[in-house]
C-alpha cells in the first residue's frame, strides 16, 4: 500500500508540473482563470484622479461623516459584540475590530480579544480534500487594522500589534501562491484568494521592512514579489476580472485590492487603483441608480436570483457614493460596504456622477465590454430615465458562465426581475444569445415580459407604446412569438398620449412582423438595423447597422468600448 501510494504521489507531481494538464484539472476541481487573455482598452478613458485616494496617514475616524448612512453603519459594527473567533474570523469578526477602533469603542476589550485569536484555519481554497482552508479572508482587514493601528499604542497596545503582526498574519517572504493549497500544483487559485494571499504577504513585508528588518525575504522589490503582483493585477485589469460580477466574489476581490490601495507602495497601490477604478465605473455604466441584472462567471448556483440591489459591489457603490455627498440606503452586503468606508479610497469625481446620475448632470452612452474567449460580453445603451440592460451570452456549463434576459430599467424603483420589461431567456443558460443590444434598441427571442402593472398608452396590431412614469421616455414593444424588441424614444418635453399615438403610427407603418422575422428593419430615427437571432455564442445579435457590418466576434471586443455623453 505505501508503494502504491508512493508512485501515485509521484506521477501527480509530475502530472501537475505539466501546464498542459492544469487546465483540465482546474475545470473538472475548481473555477479559476487558467489563461488570461490581454485585451484592447477601447476608446473609452476610465476616469481617475488623485481625489479618488486619501493621503495614507489618514485614518478612518478622519472621514467618516458625522451623520448619515455610513456613519451609521460604521456605529452599527462598532457596537457588535465580538464574535466568535473560530466561527466568524472569517468575514464578521475582523470588520468588527476595525469598526470599533475607527470609533474608539471598547479598546481593552478589542485588545484582549485579538492576543487570545489564532489562524482558525489555513490560506486558500476548499475543496473534498481539504475542507479546513479560508483563512486568506481574514488576512485583508487584519492587515488593514495593523497598518491603521499599529503604530498607535493607544487603540491597539504593542503587545497585541505584535501578536497580531507575528501570529495571524501568517504569511510572508517570496513566495507567490497560484494553486489550490494541497493540489499538488494540479488546480489553479482563484482571483480572489490570490489577491488575499499575495496582497497580504506584499504588506507584512512592507511593515517589517519599514520597522527595521533587514532580511531580503522581506525585500518585495529584490525578491521578487512586487513584479509578480503588478503583474497579476495588471493582468486582472487587461484581461478582465475572471469572476466579473460574480456574487461573493466580486466583493472580496475589491476588498483585496482596498487594503492594496490603502496601504501599498507606489507601484502596486497604483496597479490596484487602476484596477478599482476600472472595475468601478464599468458597474456605473452597467447600473441605474444602484440597481444592475448583468451577466456574470462564477456561482450558477446563485443564476435564479432576481433581486437588482442585492450584490456587494452595489452596497460598496452606495457606501462610496455616500462619502461623496449622496444619500443612499446600505441595505445588503454590509460586511463588504462597511470595509469600503473603512477604506481610503473614493471613486472619482466623473464616475461618481455617472453612478448616482444627479438631475443636473444626465448622461447617455452606449457600451460595450469585453471579457475575452469563452466569457460573456457585457452591452448597456442608457439616456435621462432609462438603461438597457443585454444578457450576454451563455457558455458551457464548466465555464461558470451565467448570462440573463435583455432588461429595461426604469426610474421606478423596481428592485426585482419581475418588475422590469425583459426579453428572452427561455430555455437552458447555454442556448442563450441576449446580445441584441444597440442604442436604444433591444432584439432578442420571445417572450417579452411587461410587467401586470405596466400598461400601454396606446396599442396597434403589432406594437404597444408606453411611457415611464417620469415621462421622460416612450417604450414601444412588440413579439411576434418568435422574435421580441424594444425601441425607445427620449423625449424633450414630457411624453403624453399624442406622442405616444405618433410613435406607434409611425412603427406600424414601417415594421411588420415579417420584417421583425426576417431580420432586417428600419427604425423611426432613421437607422436601419440587421440582426440574426441564431448568432453562436461568440457573435453578436446585431449584424449590420446603416448597411455597414458590425464588429460581431466578442471575444475581440475591447476592455471598455463605445462612447459616453453629457446631455445638453
Amino acid at each position: 500500500m505505501i508503494r502504491v501510494m508512493l508512485v501515485v504521489g509521484v506521477v501527480a507531481v509530475l502530472i501537475s508540473s505539466c501546464a498542459l494538464f492544469r487546465p483540465a484539472a482546474t475545470a473538472l476541481l475548481g473555477e479559476a482563470r487558467v489563461t488570461a487573455t490581454a485585451l484592447p482598452l477601447g476608446t473609452i478613458a476610465v476616469p481617475a484622479g488623485q481625489s479618488s485616494r486619501l493621503p495614507y496617514e489618514s485614518r478612518p475616524s478622519e472621514w467618516i461623516p458625522e451623520s448619515g448612512p455610513v456613519r451609521s453603519l460604521v456605529e452599527e459594527w462598532a457596537a457588535r459584540e465580538l464574535p466568535e473567533w473560530q466561527e466568524e474570523g472569517k468575514v464578521n469578526a475582523p470588520r468588527v475590530i476595525l469598526a470599533k477602533l475607527a470609533l474608539g469603542v471598547d479598546i481593552p476589550e478589542v485588545n484582549a480579544y485579538l492576543q487570545a485569536a489564532r489562524p482558525w484555519a489555513g490560506i486558500g481554497s476548499t475543496w473534498s480534500l481539504r475542507p479546513r482552508g479560508d483563512y486568506d479572508f481574514s488576512l485583508p482587514p487584519l492587515t488593514a487594522i495593523l497598518y491603521h493601528y499599529g503604530d498607535d499604542p493607544d487603540r491597539l497596545y504593542p503587545e497585541t500589534a505584535d501578536h497580531l503582526l507575528n501570529v495571524l498574519l501568517n504569511q510572508e517572504g517570496a513566495r507567490f501562491i497560484t494553486t489550490v493549497p494541497g493540489s499538488l500544483r494540479l488546480v489553479a487559485e482563484t482571483e480572489n484568494h490570490i489577491l488575499m494571499t499575495e496582497g497580504s504577504r506584499y504588506l507584512k513585508n512592507q511593515w517589517l521592512v519599514r520597522h527595521g528588518s533587514t532580511d531580503p525575504i522581506h525585500d518585495n522589490a529584490t525578491n521578487g514579489l512586487r513584479e509578480k503582483l503588478v503583474d497579476y493585477i495588471h493582468e486582472i485589469d487587461r484581461a478582465g476580472a475572471y469572476e466579473f460580477n460574480s456574487t461573493p466574489y466580486m466583493g472580496y476581490t475589491l476588498m483585496a485590492l482596498l487594503t492594496l490601495d490603502a496601504f501599498a507602495d507606489e507601484p502596486v497601490a497604483i496597479a490596484a487603483r487602476e484596477a478599482i477604478d476600472r472595475i468601478n465605473f464599468e458597474y456605473a455604466v452597467s447600473s441605474h441608480t444602484f440597481r444592475r441584472y448583468a451577466p456574470y462567471r462564477r456561482q450558477r448556483s446563485r443564476a435564479g436570483r432576481t433581486d437588482l440591489t442585492d450584490h456587494p459591489h452595489t452596497s460598496m457603490m452606495r457606501t462610496w457614493t455616500n462619502l461623496g455627498g449622496e444619500t443612499w440606503p446600505i441595505e445588503n452586503n454590509e460586511h463588504q460596504a462597511v470595509y469600503a468606508a473603512l477604506m481610503p479610497y473614493r471613486l472619482p469625481d466623473e464616475t461618481l456622477a455617472i453612478a448616482a446620475r444627479p438631475a443636473n448632470r444626465p448622461h447617455s452612452w452606449f457600451i460595450q465590454i469585453g471579457r475575452g474567449p469563452g466569457a460573456s460580453p457585457e452591452i448597456y445603451s442608457s439616456g435621462d430615465g432609462f438603461l438597457l440592460s443585454a444578457g450576454g451570452t451563455g457558455r458551457p456549463r464548466l465555464t461558470q458562465i451565467v448570462s440573463r434576459p435583455i432588461t429595461l430599467f426604469l426610474d421606478d424603483g423596481a428592485e426585482d426581475l419581475a418588475e422590469l420589461i425583459s426579453i428572452g431567456g427561455s430555455g437552458p443558460y447555454e442556448a442563450w444569445n441576449n446580445t441584441g443590444v444597440l442604442e436604444r434598441f433591444a432584439v432578442g427571442r420571445s417572450p417579452l415580459v411587461v410587467p401586470e402593472e405596466m400598461q400601454p398608452i396606446v396599442s396597434g396590431d403589432l406594437w404597444r407604446v408606453f411611457v415611464d412614469a417620469g415621462g421622460k421616455v416612450l417604450i414601444a414593444a412588440a413579439d411576434t412569438g418568435s422574435t421580441a424588441t424594444l425601441y425607445l424614444e427620449p423625449t424633450v418635453e414630457t411624453a403624453d398620449h399624442d406622442a405616444a399615438i405618433d410613435l406607434l403610427g409611425r412603427l406600424e407603418a414601417t415594421i411588420s412582423a415579417v420584417d421583425l422575422e426576417s431580420g432586417s428593419i428600419d427604425l423611426p430615427d432613421g437607422r436601419s438595423v440587421e440582426f440574426d437571432l441564431d448568432a453562436d455564442s461568440d457573435t453578436w445579435v446585431i449584424s449590420h447597422i446603416d448597411g455597414r457590418p458590425a464588429n460581431r466576434d466578442v471575444t475581440l471586443w475591447p476592455r471598455l468600448g463605445g462612447e459616453i455623453a453629457e446631455i445638453e
